[in-house]
């Protein structure tokens, strides 16, 4: 047998396994890009207007809520970059080894990344404020969210690979 053949003669399956997990690590990366942008961007505007709603806007306070939302958007994306690399992908393996292909694993792994920032950035434990705290884990379920809304057409295409492969009739639209 050759080394790049595995018990079922297929040489293939550890190289689409690297080429699905390679494909999904972009995804993550693309959807923290994006998770990020939004968060920051979700910042500055409510920041501006409850600014507004008070009276107390002016070009000092926007260039302060503009800091406050990049600075928000760079945390997002860095703890978002870490987290796709050390739980997103090898979640994102193991789930395709049981062939689950499913969203909520990894919005429970983002709940669970963002409880553990949370409590590492602030020093408390994050459930125990008010509801308000709700809010700080919105970027990771965004970020969750958007990747699987992005990672579903690799699914859909590798459960066509696998029917094709198991001698089933794929019917195409």
């Amino acid at each position: 047998m050759n080394e790049n053949e595995n018990e079922n003669g297929n040489g293939n399956d550890e190289v689409w396994r690297r080429v699905r997990a390679h494909v999904a690590f972009e995804h993550m990366i693309a959807a923290v890009l994006m998770g990020a942008a939004l968060s920051g961007a979700a910042l500055l505007a409510l920041s501006n207007f409850f600014l507004l709603a008070k009276g107390a806007w002016s070009v000092g306070s926007f260039g302060g809520t503009v800091f406050g939302a990049l600075r928000l958007a760079m945390l997002v994306f860095l703890i978002g970059f870490g987290a796709a690399v050390a739980v997103g992908v090898p979640l994102f393996q193991f789930l395709e080894r049981i062939r689950m292909r499913r969203a909520w694993p990894y919005a429970l792994a983002a709940l669970a990344v963002q409880y553990g920032a949370l409590w590492i950035v602030t020093g408390r434990q994050p459930l125990g404020e008010p509801p308000a705290t709700f809010l700080f884990f919105a970027p990771g379920l965004l970020i969750a969210w958007l990747f699987a809304r992005r990672i579903r057409p690799v699914w859909r295409a590798a459960e066509r690979a696998e029917s094709a492969e198991s001698g089933a009739i794929v019917r195409l639209q």
